[in-house]
C-alpha cells in the first residue's frame, strides 16, 4: 500500500495542497524578479546586498506558511500511512517545495556574487524550519477545531514566533533568519557553532512536537476503540 501511495500524484500533490504549492512558487518567483538587482549592481558587488536580507525574509514567511498548511492537511493522511510513513510524507511534500524553488536560490546568490553552493547549506536550513513548522500545523490540525479557529491561531502563533525570536534574546536562535545572516552576510560562523547553537535547539522542539503529536494521535485511537468497544493499549 505504502508503495502504491508514492507513484500515486496525490502522494505529492492533491487538492488540499495544490494551490499552497503553486500560491508559494509564484510568490517567491515574483519576490526573485522584484529583488534581482540591476545588471550596474551586479557589476558593482556590493559587500553586503541588502536584497539579500528581503529576499531571506520573504521567503521565511512564505514558507513558513507553506509547511503549517501541509501539516494541518498531513491529518488525512495519517490514517492511510503508518507513523514513521506520514512523518517521512511531511519531510517529502515540504522538500519537494525547496525543490521546485531552488532555481530562485541560485540565480539570485549568482547574481549576488555568492557561491552556488550556498544553496545546499539554505536547503538544509529550510529542511530543519520546514519539518519543525509542518509538525506545529500538524498538532494543530489534531485539535480538530473549526478551520477558522485553526486559521487565525496559525497565523497568530507564527506571527508571535518571528517577532518574539528576533527581539527577545533568550529566543534568537530559533530565529529562521539568524542562521541565513549567517551565511549570507559578512559575518559568517563556522558550521560546527551554528549547528550547536541553532539547529539542536531546533531538533529539540521538533522531537518535543514529534512526541506531542504521537501521544494526540494515540488518544484519538484510544476513544475511538473504546467506543466500538475494542481495548487499545497506549504504548
Amino acid at each position: 500500500m505504502t508503495t502504491r501511495l508514492r507513484i500515486d500524484p496525490d502522494f505529492w500533490f492533491d487538492r488540499a495542497t495544490w494551490s499552497a504549492y503553486m500560491a508559494f512558487v509564484l510568490l517567491t518567483g515574483a519576490t526573485l524578479l522584484i529583488l534581482l538587482p540591476s545588471s550596474l549592481s551586479i557589476a558593482e558587488r556590493p559587500t553586503t546586498p541588502p536584497d539579500t536580507v528581503l529576499f531571506s525574509a520573504f521567503f521565511v514567511i512564505l514558507y513558513g506558511i507553506l509547511a503549517m498548511t501541509l501539516g494541518q492537511e498531513e491529518i488525512d493522511w495519517q490514517e492511510r500511512l503508518l507513523w514513521p510513513g506520514s512523518l517521512l510524507h511531511l519531510l517529502a511534500r515540504q522538500l519537494l517545495a525547496l525543490v521546485l524553488t531552488l532555481p530562485y536560490w541560485l540565480i539570485f546568490l549568482i547574481a549576488h556574487s555568492l557561491s552556488p553552493f550556498t544553496s545546499l547549506g539554505v536547503l538544509l536550513h529550510f529542511s530543519v524550519y520546514g519539518l519543525v513548522l509542518g509538525l506545529f500545523g500538524w498538532r494543530l490540525a489534531l485539535t480538530r477545531r473549526s478551520e477558522i479557529f485553526q486559521f487565525n491561531l496559525k497565523y497568530l502563533s507564527f506571527t508571535l514566533y518571528l517577532i518574539g525570536s528576533f527581539f527577545l534574546p533568550g529566543l534568537n536562535y530559533l530565529n529562521p533568519l539568524w542562521p541565513l545572516d549567517r551565511m549570507l552576510g559578512e559575518n559568517r560562523t563556522d558550521w560546527i557553532a551554528l549547528f550547536t547553537q541553532s539547529y539542536l535547539l531546533w531538533a529539540g522542539v521538533g522531537l518535543l512536537f514529534v512526541w506531542w503529536i504521537r501521544r494526540c494521535i494515540l488518544r484519538e485511537m484510544i476513544e475511538e476503540g473504546r467506543a466500538n468497544g475494542v481495548n487499545v493499549s497506549d504504548n
